[in-house]
């Protein structure tokens, strides 16, 4: 058994080395895949080069509202778990496996994914990409490589199966183009489907069950028993999600340039609180302006004087 996990966790090694080597950004495969979509288009289908990149560009703004509804969830979702309480949420949770076994910190990370992953695909997609530093931090041992894909665990497994799955939530919706669709098309479907007949069916729930427990086994086979990647401090300092000021439970605000100069950086928290430094500085802010204006008149005048000589 020990040499089959070393045999897969070195055969994990070498694909992440060919994938970091050769696999190119996801602009690049975009834009191969576009590429190849116009080709296939002009070639396989007999469409003009004009009229195919028209289409392409026409089909493109078709989009948008469905882009829009998948930003406004990304960021209601980042809203949701970069707040203070889920900082500190996280910050405990990632402390509760061993830091000497890394192997726990891998499966908890991708057991919280695919948790949010069933409840909400995007808050999972900004929630486990958020928890991954926290993790990274207190189990300095976890190979970070396999604590990322731990992390996109629930959006590659049981997202589609759970209550933001996009085809059974289509098919629970009247109207929907399969059972209602454009006059002249039969439709494919002669009645709509309840969830309780796709997301809560005994099969669906067993197997998001089985899925999951599979790909947890196979992130704790593939961690590298040893030469494991893992991050700096200050790499992990980089990376680690920011709140006002996690120390202070009083939630007071970064500091603010409030009058200028870099002797008179004061926090908003500590002028909530005095309201005698507050009101010093706002005569400090009037006498400043009253100053300027001064010598901006005295300016003008003389202009004045010497185009009138």
């Amino acid at each position: 058994m020990s040499s089959l996990i070393r045999l897969v966790g070195s055969l994990g090694e070498t694909l992440s080395r060919f994938t970091q080597r050769w696999i190119p950004d996801s602009w690049v495969v975009c834009m191969m895949l576009t590429i190849m979509a116009i080709l296939l288009a002009v070639v396989g289908a007999g469409a003009g080069l004009n009229e195919t990149v028209l289409a392409w560009g026409g089909g493109m703004w078709s989009l948008l509202e469905l882009a829009m509804q998948f930003t406004i969830a990304m960021i209601a979702a980042h809203a949701c778990v970069s707040s203070k309480p889920a900082y500190r949420f996280l910050d405990w949770l990632a402390s509760r496996p061993n830091a000497m076994r890394p192997v726990q910190a891998v499966v908890l990370l991708g057991a919280y994914s695919m948790t949010i992953a069933y409840f909400n695909w995007a808050a999972s997609v900004v929630a486990s990409a958020l928890f991954v530093p926290f993790v990274a931090r207190r189990n300095p041992k976890a190979d970070i490589r396999l604590l990322i894909a731990g992390a996109y665990l629930g959006i590659g497994t049981v997202w589609h199966g759970g209550l933001s799955g996009s085809a059974p939530l289509i098919l629970a919706t009247p109207g929907n183009p399969i059972t209602s669709p454009p006059p002249g098309t039969e439709p494919l479907l002669d009645r709509i489907l309840p969830v309780t007949e796709t997301l809560f069916n005994s099969f669906n729930l067993i197997y998001l069950a089985v899925v999951a427990a599979v790909a947890l086994v196979m992130v704790a086979i593939l961690h590298p028993r040893e030469n494991a990647r893992t991050l700096t401090e200050d790499e992990l300092n980089a990376i680690m999600p920011r709140t006002d000021d996690p120390g202070r439970p009083d939630g007071i605000v970064p500091r603010v340039d409030l009058v200028g100069g870099p002797s008179d950086r004061l926090s908003a928290g500590a002028l909530h609180r005095d309201p005698g430094l507050r009101s010093e500085l706002d005569n400090q802010r009037v006498q400043r302006g009253v100053s300027h204006c001064r010598h901006a008149a005295a300016g003008h005048a003389g202009e004045s004087r010497q185009g009138l000589q």
